[in-house]
């Protein structure tokens, strides 16, 4: 009987510990957008006009969003349009998820900010806190949100009573703006 209570206890322990591990590794260090400003190599205003998923050399999947670019508002990227790749993606039978990386719907409106890699592709910096969604409030007057700032994702459920509290308010897209402007100097 205590044998089976200490294996049960053990096996509790050991549970909690491997969701903290995993809990751990999906955590992100929100940015400030100055932060993002400052790292970001270009930050583009746009709506997304095609996704495709396409199989690497080695195997791996890799999306590729296209943007038609309305606004630079850092880097001297040049074009009407300009193309995202990041990892995974779905690809017939096969899906492959990056825990943590920004999401893109055709259609949708978005701020981007991004690095280039070693071959020349721009890249979503810091995962989804790279990638703001461009929505219009009530009034018409344009916002912008991520899941660290602007009031979060749209749905965000309970959680966004603690953001709020946080500071994490509506974000107009003119306040982006000057934010990215200023941190980018």
């Amino acid at each position: 009987m205590i044998g089976a209570r200490l294996f049960s206890r053990l096996g509790v322990f050991v549970v909690v510990l491997c969701g903290a591990a995993i809990s751990h590794a999906t955590q992100l260090v929100p940015l400030s957008i100055a932060e993002l400003s400052a790292r970001a190599d270009s930050v583009v205003r746009g709506t997304v006009v095609s996704r495709t998923v396409v199989k690497q050399e080695g195997g791996g999947l890799l999306t590729k969003v296209r943007l038609r670019v309305a606004e630079r508002l850092k880097g001297a990227a040049s074009g009407d349009e300009l193309e995202i790749v990041q990892s995974g993606g779905v690809l017939g039978q096969r899906r492959t998820i990056v825990v943590g990386a920004a999401g893109f719907k055709i259609g949708e409106e978005v701020v981007a900010f991004l690095v280039f890699n070693p071959r020349g592709e721009a890249v979503v910096l810091a995962l989804a806190q790279g990638k703001f969604e461009v929505f219009r409030d009530a009034g018409g007057v344009k916002h912008a949100r991520n899941p660290f700032h602007g009031g979060g994702a749209a749905g965000a459920g309970s959680g966004q009573a603690l953001l709020n509290k946080l500071g994490n308010r509506r974000l107009p897209l003119d306040e982006l703006r000057k934010q990215v402007k200023a941190g980018a100097k």
